[in-house]
């Protein structure tokens, strides 16, 4: 059933069509309407746990309501009403939280949305600038990750 060239054709769910809901497809390898980007995949990648997570607590609330029917009838409605939320995940929806490009003569643009992408702003500097703010944001998590790995050492050493 698969006849797009361009890549695997996933419905709303990211759930490869004709598999029967068994087999989900993130990333570049899939034909949506969204840019094959690593910003697209990391929140696909996101979505997919909080499914995959949904669908634990399906499981386990349908094992719970099959006792509960036994032991507990008064709270068969609230765990069917949780079962119910919990057997309809919401589609997947892309929120884009901006772009970055190098266009020469040490100068990038940037475009990016904030205030909930309510307003977008377009930045143009030179990379210097955005060199010297990298540099500072590297150093600062690279003492971060040394201090939580000289603290990782002093707290798990026995």
């Amino acid at each position: 059933e698969q006849t797009n060239r361009r890549g695997i054709t996933v419905d709303d769910h990211l759930v490869m069509k004709g598999s029967g809901g068994s087999i989900y497809a993130i990333g570049d390898c899939t034909a949506t309407a969204y840019a094959p980007t690593a910003q697209v995949a990391s929140q696909q990648g996101a979505y997919l746990a909080r499914v995959f997570k949904q669908m634990s607590k399906r499981d386990s609330l349908e094992q719970n309501l099959g006792a509960a029917r036994v032991q507990e009838p008064e709270s068969v409605p609230k765990l069917e009403k949780q079962l119910e939320k919990a057997s309809n995940p919401r589609p997947f929806h892309y929120s884009h939280q901006g772009s970055l490009a190098y266009i020469g003569s040490e100068k990038a643009i940037a475009d990016m949305s904030i205030f909930n992408g309510n307003v977008r702003v377009l930045f143009c500097f030179q990379t210097r600038q955005l060199r010297n703010i990298t540099d500072c944001i590297w150093r600062c998590c690279n003492l971060f990750v040394l201090e939580e790995r000289v603290l990782e050492h002093v707290i798990l050493a026995p």
